[in-house]
C-alpha cells in the first residue's frame, strides 16, 4: 500500500479506496470469467431433451446479464480509481459538490451527489418514455382518470389542477 502511495501521490486515504477498489474489481472480473466458464461448460454437455435445452439456455442468458452488470461496476470502478489519481474522487460530476462520506462508502464509485443522481434518474426515465411515445399514454390515462375522479358536476380540469396542487 506505502508502495502505491509513494508512487502515485496519494494520501492514505485515497491509497486506500484505491486498494479497495482494484480488490473489489478483481474479485468482479474473477466471478466473470468463473460466470463464463460455467456457461460454456453447460453448453458442451449433452443436452438429454428440449426442457433441458431450455434450461442450458436459460441459464446462458441469466450468466450474459450478470457479466453485463459485473462488466458496467468494473467500467465504474475504474473510472474511480481514475478520479482518485486525478485528485476528483469524491466530487459529484454534475454539480461539482463533495459527494457525501456515506454515499461513498455504501456506494465507493459513485461520480454523481444524490442529488443529481436522482435529477439524471428521472431525465432518463423521462427520455425512455418519450422515446416509446408514453407520453401521449400518460396524457390519455391522465385524462381517463381525471374524469373518472370528478365528484359531482367538476370538469377534468378542476380534478387535474387538485392532483397537482
Amino acid at each position: 500500500m506505502d508502495k502505491i502511495r509513494k508512487a502515485t501521490g496519494l494520501s492514505r486515504r485515497s491509497a486506500y479506496l484505491r486498494g479497495k477498489l482494484l480488490e473489489k474489481r478483481r474479485l468482479l472480473l474473477e466471478n466473470m470469467l468463473s460466470g463464463f466458464e460455467a456457461s460454456v461448460e453447460s453448453s458442451e454437455g449433452p443436452q438429454a431433451d428440449l426442457a433441458d435445452m431450455a434450461d442450458a439456455a436459460m441459464a446462458r442468458e441469466i450468466s450474459c446479464q450478470i457479466g453485463s452488470v459485473e462488466s458496467d461496476a468494473v467500467n465504474r470502478i475504474d473510472h474511480a480509481i481514475e478520479r482518485i489519481d486525478s485528485g476528483t474522487y469524491g466530487r459529484c460530476e454534475g454539480c461539482g459538490k463533495r459527494i457525501s462520506e456515506a454515499r461513498l462508502r455504501i456506494l465507493p464509485f459513485a461520480d454523481l451527489c444524490v442529488s443529481c443522481q436522482a435529477t439524471d434518474e428521472r431525465e432518463g426515465l423521462r427520455q425512455v418514455g418519450e422515446d416509446l411515445g408514453w407520453s401521449e399514454l400518460e396524457s390519455l390515462i391522465g385524462s381517463e382518470g381525471a374524469e373518472e375522479g370528478a365528484e359531482g358536476g367538476e370538469s377534468a380540469e378542476v380534478v387535474r389542477g387538485r392532483r397537482h396542487a
